[in-house]
Parts: C-alpha cells; structure tokens; sequence
C-alpha cells in the first residue's frame, strides 16, 4: 500500500470521520435538519451573490438572516456536534495540505 492510500484509510477510520458519519447519520434521520441545512445553503448564496456584486444593504441581510438561521440550527445538539465535526476535519485537512506543501517545496529547494 503506497502512502496515498495508507493516509486515506487512515483518515477514514479516525475516530473524528467515523465521529462525523455517525452525526451526519443522525441528522439525516430527521428532515426537519436536512430541510434547515438547504434553506441555510441557499441564504448563504444569496449572501455570496450580494457581497460579489457589492450590493451591501443586501449582503448585510443575508448575513443577519444567515446568522439567525445558524444559531436556530445549532440550537440541535446533533446538529451542532456535526458541525463541529466538519469544522474539525476541514482543519485537519488544512494542516495535511500545509504538511505536504511544506515537503514539496524543501524537495524543490
């Protein structure tokens, strides 16, 4: 096994990604949550358009909406361990690409 493939294995049978599954598993099980997440994602774009566009009165809206809509969600302790999972393993992972960056470029120096 090449170490591409020791690391994603790795990776898959952490403690902390099998943590998130399970969270995510018990999310799913409610629709109430998915039915949550989807409005959140979609006042999130909504956001991003504003913002892109520099419409700021709109941007400051979404966010205030976005906000209110994310302390209601989180309010769910499944829903906030999720979170907080995935907030987690999107740090993991930037570290991971900072370990290898910093690899290639000692190779290249």
């Amino acid at each position: 096994m090449n170490v591409e493939e020791r690391l994603s294995v790795s990776l898959r049978e952490s403690e902390l990604v099998l943590r998130t599954k399970e969270w995510k598993r018990v999310i799913e099980a409610h629709p109430e949550y998915a039915e949550r997440f989807r409005a959140l994602l979609e006042i999130q774009k909504k956001m991003v358009r504003a913002h892109q566009s520099g419409r700021t009165r709109d941007y400051l809206l979404a966010k205030t909406e976005y906000e209110t809509g994310m302390a209601e969600l989180t309010a769910f302790p499944a829903v906030a361990e999720y979170l907080s999972c995935v907030e987690e393993l999107q740090i993991l992972v930037g570290d991971l690409l900072e370990i290898v960056r910093t690899a290639v470029n000692q190779d290249l120096h």
